[in-house]
This record gives C-alpha cells, sequence and structure tokens, in this order.
C-alpha cells in the first residue's frame, strides 16, 4: 500500500490522506482521457482497491492511534508525587 501511494511506512495520517487524494485523482474512471469499457473497468477497480485500503488505515488508525506499520508509542511515564 505504501509503495503504490509513494508514501514510507512511518508517515503520518495527514500525508498518507494526501498521497491518497492525489493517487485517487490520477486514477478516477472520471478522470482517465481513455473511455473504452477495458479502461474505465480497470481504474475502477484500482479505485475501489485504494478506497478499501483507506477505509482499512483509517479503522486501524482510529483504534489503535497510529498507522499500520508505524512502532506503538510509547505512553508517557508520569512521576509520582508524594
Amino acid at each position: 500500500m505504501y509503495r503504490e501511494l509513494r508514501i514510507d511506512p512511518g508517515a503520518d495520517l495527514d500525508a498518507f490522506k494526501l498521497a491518497y487524494r492525489r493517487r485517487v485523482a490520477l486514477v478516477h474512471p472520471d478522470r482517465i482521457t481513455a473511455k473504452d469499457p477495458i479502461s474505465q473497468h480497470l481504474a475502477n477497480q484500482q479505485l475501489m482497491r485504494f478506497t478499501a485500503w483507506h477505509d482499512a488505515v483509517m479503522k486501524f488508525h482510529a483504534h489503535h492511534g497510529r498507522m499500520p506499520g508505524a512502532l506503538p508509542r510509547r505512553g508517557r511515564q508520569t512521576a509520582a508525587v508524594d
């Protein structure tokens, strides 16, 4: 997924969203110049794949608070107050 979007696996959510929007703009069936049915079908398949990736990443981020493949952040250390 990261290779297809041309971003590093450690990218933050904003970088992912920007890369996703840019990539979708390139493969969207309404924006491609070839209007034959095969090209439209392939573009639609790519768009569905990118959308499924986007949905999976957003769910993962909402659940884990980080991007898939990123190392978990360490919790804040709180000092004991006497």
